[in-house]
């Protein structure tokens, strides 16, 4: 197998192996002391050492390419119990290699598949890092809420998403009349053991849940989120607690307590509004130093409330961490369309996974949603297709305020 532009590899320790799989002429053997890579005539060359960080263990024959057309297959239960920061959150799938053609030979090459940064210190790993979501939440025809806020938003920014329906309704119910149905615990169930028979949860990033049609529903969410997780262990979910707002809980009975049982130990990151927040906690949040103090009752190491109360007429976002709070607000605006809660969760999500930071996935997150409310203004939904623009990280950002 021909290689080139390789740029380096890991020591993955004694006799761990990556192969083509059984269907394959194709293997490397790591040896000791071995980051090799394979010239144009299958001999191994040593290289520069490069030592990564994580701890992710692979899988045993999880897929990281083509398999039987030749790229790699994980042959042991993990990689020598070693960090592979270069399969973070992913494997490597044939979509990550950027060019690949067959030699003279009939042999496969492989491409610019890793290379370094300008630095020239640490490997890049964006060709093999999967950008994909899985989205559990509600699915409507018309409208831009749940699924059709989050699956648009993540897309548009690289994001494959993955979306599974808690209900199925023909438009939000604030429209009043409304056709459709709840997603039946089991049949949800089924649709995520189909991905998961596929080997497919470990491609996964990330995973978003939000509105749940029952309270049944919560232990399927929580079922997903672990095998997700066990598949990925550096996959992140974010728990959108959907089940009220200021004017009280439109979630169905048992639908609150399920999520707080169920998902929200889960959790790597939660996005309440100040309801839902405040009844999770038992707070009265009337400002951001309440939302600060009850965001840190929750129990979930990162937690982004919305619609909090900042005086002077104005609403905010606040994340709060253990060691650190940060606060975007805006000017309150009136009849604003459905589905910004999921939107900016979505969008939260997207860039934690993009590699911002609190501070900077709040800006970019608020910033985003403020000025597609504005764009939508007068409409009875979010105008996100026409306002997609305002989706890129390089428009105006609003001002982030740290918190004590």
């Amino acid at each position: 197998m021909g290689m080139s532009d390789v740029s380096g590899a890991v020591n993955f320790g004694y006799q761990d192996r990556i192969g083509a799989g059984s269907d394959s002429l194709f293997h490397v053997v790591v040896t000791p002391g071995g980051v090799q890579t394979i010239d144009a005539h299958n001999d191994f060359t040593l290289t520069e050492a490069t030592i990564f960080d994580g701890g992710t263990d692979l899988a045993a024959s999880e897929r990281l390419g083509f398999g039987g057309y030749g790229i790699f297959e994980v042959e042991d239960q993990c990689v020598g119990g070693q960090g592979c920061g270069f399969f973070q959150r992913t494997g490597v799938c044939a979509w990550h290699v950027k060019d690949a053609a067959a030699g003279a030979d009939g042999h496969y090459a492989i491409l610019s598949l890793f290379s370094r940064d300008p630095s020239g210190e640490h490997l890049r790993s964006q060709d093999a890092i999967t950008h994909t979501i899985i989205s559990i939440q509600s699915e409507v025809v018309r409208g831009h809420v749940g699924n059709g806020a989050a699956r648009f938003a993540l897309q548009r920014l690289g994001f494959d998403v993955w979306a599974v329906p808690t209900v199925l309704l023909s438009n939000h119910p604030g429209h009043g009349k409304f056709r459709g149905e709840t997603v039946a615990a089991a049949r949800l169930s089924e649709l995520i053991k189909g991905l998961a028979e596929h080997g497919w949860l470990g491609r996964c990033a990330g995973v978003i849940s939000g509105y749940l049609g029952a309270a049944d529903q919560a232990r399927v969410v929580a079922d997903a989120v672990r095998r997700v997780k066990t598949a990925n262990p550096k996959a992140l979910y974010l728990c959108d607690p959907v089940f009220g707002d200021d004017d009280g809980a439109y979630a169905r009975l048992g639908v609150a307590e399920a999520m707080a049982r169920d998902l929200l130990p889960l959790a790597d990151i939660a996005t309440p509004n100040r309801f839902e927040l405040s009844s999770l906690t038992s707070q009265r949040i009337e400002c951001a130093a309440d939302a600060v103090r009850a965001a840190r009752l929750l129990g979930v190491r990162e937690v982004v409330a919305t619609s909090v109360p900042c005086g002077d007429g104005r609403i905010g976002s606040v994340a709060v961490t253990a060691g650190e709070a940060w606060m975007t607000s805006t000017k309150r605006l009136a009849n604003v369309p459905s589905g910004t809660g999921d939107l900016l969760s979505a969008l939260y999500l997207g860039a934690r996974l993009g590699g911002e930071a609190v501070a900077g996935a709040l800006q970019r997150a608020s910033s985003s949603v403020h000025a597609i409310i504005k764009a939508s203004a007068g409409a009875d939904e979010l105008r996100l297709v026409d306002a997609q623009g305002e989706l890129e990280p390089s428009n105006p950002m609003l001002p982030v305020e740290a918190l004590p």
